[in-house]
């Protein structure tokens, strides 16, 4: 799941419904912390990915999080 505003973007990786991984960019400051979320607020344009080899995103989402 992604999202984007006028104030941040936001990626949060589920497998198996489990929340395996977020990033957030707001006001320019990156984050990998799931509580940050909480700090989000106004209209995002959200988008949904569906990939059936979860091993492949999870591990390209731990090289932009570098």
């Amino acid at each position: 799941v992604s999202g984007s505003s006028a104030n941040g973007t936001f990626r949060i990786l589920f497998i198996g419904g489990d929340v395996r991984g977020v990033y957030v960019n707001m006001n320019g400051e990156k984050q990998i912390n799931e509580d940050t979320l909480d700090e989000l607020e106004g209209n995002f344009k959200v988008n949904i990915y569906v990939s059936l080899e979860p091993d492949a995103i999870l591990k390209s989402f731990r090289n932009e999080s570098k």
